[in-house]
């Protein structure tokens, strides 16, 4: 087991928004290449198509050059044995071109370029042609772009006869260390592909509502195949002179064989174990991320990890035992030191057998809510009577109206049904699980289970794993103790692990705090059972913060350094960021871009409490724009700079192309010196007096229907900008640390000098030297005589208006990394719900990541520049009392600053953590 990543959707992401779109006149509706980065080979017959995500794509392309690569064969290719893979001689590809068009003309790459690095980044002008070795991978672009709403595709069967010598993708990549290699097993192939080497399709048809898809069994002959006549592969027959194809033998023309069904059965409610040492798999830890999962990711995306008989070294199901004894000798052949969780068995939970003492496997995992309890454990462990059990304060005791599943033999992974992938199965049997068709469950036992599992597919009808989403961020008071060093306290060891790793109770607090403050006040008082308090939660966080407190205290009148280490963050880089602005597009052309202003646009932000430093005598304002990682934030800041600047007039959010000169952290960013019309990739206008809706929990919960429902109806919501230089910019994004002082306009320069090349820095400010500069005065009476075009066409600006209307909860969290596939000619993405998924994944990416660098402490540069940045943004002068804040406008806490940690005191920090937990990405 292992805690689960949060991937980098954006370095997948927004590579694709670089690929070369230009199509020949035959590829009208399909993509010319299988998208590498975004397969996914558990999707062959499923009705929602997933989406493979790799962190490591960025590393895996800068890794190697490809005049290091050696092409194969064609032949060579499809004879290598892979997990999950078709039959050897054998490639699959997805095209949504008909097959009399295919057969006549193969498959043509997009350009001359043949250097694999190129092609797997998405440059454009790929002299490379797409195959793979899974038809599941395949089966994922048998609709074509995502742009063209089409209900029929087609997976076409390729022989290697005929085809030119490529690159083997598996051999150049490790596919264990990367999934979208493991996931794709790409053949790109040099040049054109032949007709005559496609041997049949089958054609693929979607539903338009649902959007699943079917696969029919009736072949689509090609007649001109080069081996139509060669009989059958067998192990008598000659490669030379079979076909592996089978092209002559017929079958019938069906969808599908109907699916598996489960027989649904539940045994009575009982407690099941899992004993871990791994350092990953503590209590904090765990609960931080929703549960336990068996491996770091909790949801692997090879098919035969959601087989529990698998061997594969992740898997899909966590695996528990109803007799801890039995666990224990293998345990101690690994670890010496670990935990023994107390769990309530779930449905979800299947018999297995195995040599470690394992009798259940947990399908998606452990949630955390079901664990009834927890204790440490060591090498002196003999049996239970040993443990000091510490109750869960997270339990839900509504599991106990349930219990694990008898034997479901269709997950294990035998007998599994052809055309029907293991994880189809698994989501099959959640669905069950939860469905109106489980008749075990009355109507209230049915809602309680799909809410303590999360699963509900009347309100997410393409709910798919992983099935542990829902984090937890850790508190300040467990960052503290978490990081003392609890050795130096005469405490029993069980003690320490639960202060070190564990989540501490009142009593635990308690005893520390006789042990090390030694105040009259807490010598009186006893440890106690956490049960005997009503409110055990409040006293818990009570005496653990009084704890936290006191050692804080107790080393500052040591007038030592604190024994407790304090972590050091470094966001991750962004590549793409929004700016709000009252200037029009063709306004901000004609200045070459955007420049500071020369003095802050609107009412300073303050929090109360804040000190700044009095030695600053930069005046930022000529010298920072403002910045966003979301649409909300950016079009509220248009809506209110033109509101103010150009009354009557609505502003404009620019998606721009981020440089290093953009400095980010979690949700916060800003540009220094200014921003080049040439990173302008698109623009949408925002209605007047806009501003983003309320938020609320379900909200939270159910975003991603709001962003798939947005999307069915449109993806085309910015207006492209010509003049944006692709090439130029694509290997740029933010920087996210500074090292040197930003106190002084002499420290920008250096900081320009070094971050300011790809924005043409010349030495001094400003950045360029606009040939007319817009004031805001000029702009007003020129669109007051309409004699600036506007930024849309009227008819297209009033579908835009309605749509932002109709979809403003998607529209408001729309991140950044995003964006570019909502701009036609720029990105493509396989269908609605693929694009929701990136959506919805990277907004809680950000969130999380905003969380952390509040936890911890970012560059003290980048924090102070990013500050002076919130002074530069509007707001409304209103107090929100019950955060115990006090800003411009309470909504703007996450949109537009976030203050660092090391300027707040504990108590304010504590109420923002709080806040962003509770408020998100939407209305914070």
């Amino acid at each position: 087991m292992r805690t689960c990543n949060i991937l980098a959707l954006s370095t997948v992401s927004v590579l694709a928004a670089f690929q070369d779109i230009a199509q020949t006149k035959h590829q009208h509706s399909s993509l010319n290449r299988t998208e590498a980065a975004n397969i996914t080979p558990s999707a062959f017959g499923k009705a929602k198509i997933g989406v493979t995500r790799s962190t490591s794509i960025l590393a895996r392309q800068l890794s190697r050059d490809v005049k290091d690569c050696v092409a194969i064969s064609a032949e060579e290719a499809s004879q290598k044995k892979v997990s999950g893979g078709g039959s050897t001689g054998i490639f699959y590809r997805g095209d949504s071109r008909h097959p009399t068009d295919v057969f006549e003309n193969g498959f043509k790459p997009q350009g001359d370029d043949t250097n694999l690095q190129h092609h797997l980044s998405f440059c454009g002008n790929s002299g490379l042609v797409s195959l793979s070795r899974s038809k599941n991978a395949a089966l994922c672009y048998a609709m074509g772009r995502s742009s063209n709403s089409n209900q029929i595709g087609y997976v076409y069967v390729v022989g290697s006869e005929g085809v030119p010598s490529g690159y083997w993708v598996p051999g150049i990549y490790d596919s264990n260390k990367d999934q979208a290699v493991a996931c794709n097993m790409e053949f790109a192939v040099i040049g054109t592909i032949p007709g005559s080497s496609i041997s049949y399709a089958h054609e693929v048809t979607q539903d338009k509502s649902s959007g699943k898809k079917k696969v029919s069994k009736k072949k689509i002959k090609n007649p001109n195949y080069i081996r139509r006549s060669s009989p059958a592969c067998s192990i008598s027959k000659k490669r030379e002179i079979c076909d592996p194809t089978n092209w002559a033998k017929d079958e019938d023309d069906a969808t599908s064989s109907s699916p598996p069904r489960f027989t649904l059965s539940m045994n009575a409610h009982e407690l099941v174990y899992l004993v871990s040492g791994h350092y990953m798999d503590t209590p904090a830890s765990i609960r931080r991320e929703g549960g336990i999962a068996e491996s770091q990711d909790a949801n692997p995306s090879l098919d035969e990890a959601w087989s529990y008989n698998s061997a594969a070294d992740k898997s899909g199901f966590t695996f528990v035992t109803r007799n801890i004894n039995e666990a224990r000798d293998n345990y101690f052949q690994s670890f010496q030191k670990g935990w023994v969780y107390r769990i309530a068995a779930s449905p979800n939970m299947v018999p297995t057998v195995s040599s470690k003492g394992y009798t259940h496997a947990a399908l998606g995992g452990v949630l955390w809510s079901q664990v009834q309890a927890y204790t440490p454990i060591d090498s002196t462990w003999r049996n239970a009577t040993d443990f000091h059990w510490q109750d869960n304060l997270d339990y839900d005791p509504r599991w106990e109206n349930y219990g694990a599943s008898q034997s479901q033999p269709l997950l294990s992974g035998e007998g599994r049904p052809e055309g029907v992938s293991s994880r189809d199965l698994a989501r099959q049997y959640m669905n069950e699980l939860t469905g109106a068709t489980n008749r075990l469950l009355n109507a209230k036992q049915r809602d309680n289970l799909r809410e303590l599992l999360d699963w509900n597919t009347d309100h997410e009808p393409e709910r798919d794993f992983p099935l542990l989403r829902h984090k937890q961020p850790l508190s300040l008071t467990s960052v503290v103790l978490g990081q003392f060093d609890w050795s130096i306290v005469d405490i029993p060891d069980h003690l320490r692990m639960v202060m070190k790793d564990g989540i501490p109770t009142s009593a635990d607090c308690a005893q520390i705090i006789q042990k090390v403050i030694r105040t009259q006040s807490q010598n009186t008082s006893k440890p106690h059972r956490r049960n005997s308090d009503p409110n055990p939660k409040t006293k818990q966080d009570n005496d653990c913060e009084k704890l936290a407190s006191a050692i804080k205290e107790q080393d500052k009148q040591a007038n030592h350094a604190p024994t407790y280490n304090t972590t050091h963050y470094t966001p991750d880089a962004v590549r793409i960021v929004y700016h709000g602005d009252y200037l029009w597009p063709d306004e901000a052309k004609k200045q070459g871009g955007f420049l500071p202003a020369s003095r802050p646009p609107g009412p300073k932000y303050s929090v109360e409490g804040m000190n700044p430093d009095p030695n600053v005598k930069i005046d930022f304002a000529n010298f920072l724009i403002p910045t966003y990682l979301n649409f909300g934030a950016a079009a509220e800041q248009a809506a209110r700079i033109a509101s103010n600047k150009t009354k009557g007039h609505a502003g404009v959010v620019y998606v721009v192309h981020a440089t290093p000169n953009v400095i980010s952290s979690g949700n916060r960013s800003t540009v220094v010196g200014g921003i080049l019309w040439s990173q302008v990739m698109g623009w949408m206008q925002v209605p007047q007096k806009y501003s983003p809706p309320e938020y609320n929990a379900t909200i939270k919960r159910v975003k991603r229907q709001y962003f798939e429902k947005a999307f069915k109806e449109t993806k085309d919501l910015f207006q492209r900008n010509e003049d944006y230089d692709r090439k130029k910019y694509i290997g740029y994004k933010t920087t996210t640390s500074i090292q040197q002082s930003l106190s002084t306009q002499d420290d920008l320069v250096p900081f320009m000098e070094q971050h300011g090349q790809a924005v043409g820095w010349q030495g001094t400010f400003p950045l360029f030297r606009a040939s007319h500069a817009t004031q805001s005065d000029e702009s007003t009476k020129a669109k007051a005589k309409n004699a600036i075009p506007a930024p849309h066409e009227p008819s297209a600006w009033k579908k835009i208006e309605n749509y932002v209307k109709s979809h403003a909860v998607a529209i408001a969290l729309l991140p950044a990394a995003i964006a570019f596939n909502l701009i036609p000619g720029l990105g493509e993405v396989a269908d609605s719900a693929e694009l929701a998924a990136l959506c919805t994944e990277s907004v809680e990416s950000v969130e999380m990541a905003e969380i952390k660098s509040s936890l911890t402490e970012v560059s003290s540069a980048l924090a102070h520049v990013l500050r002076e940045a919130a002074k530069l943004k509007f707001g409304r002068a209103t107090e929100d009392k019950k955060e115990g804040l006090t800003t411009t406008d309470p909504d703007e806490r996450l949109w537009y600053s976030t203050p660092a940690v090391a300027d707040l005191t504990q108590m304010q920090v504590t109420s923002y953590v709080h806040y962003t937990v509770e408020r998100s990405a939407l209305r914070t």
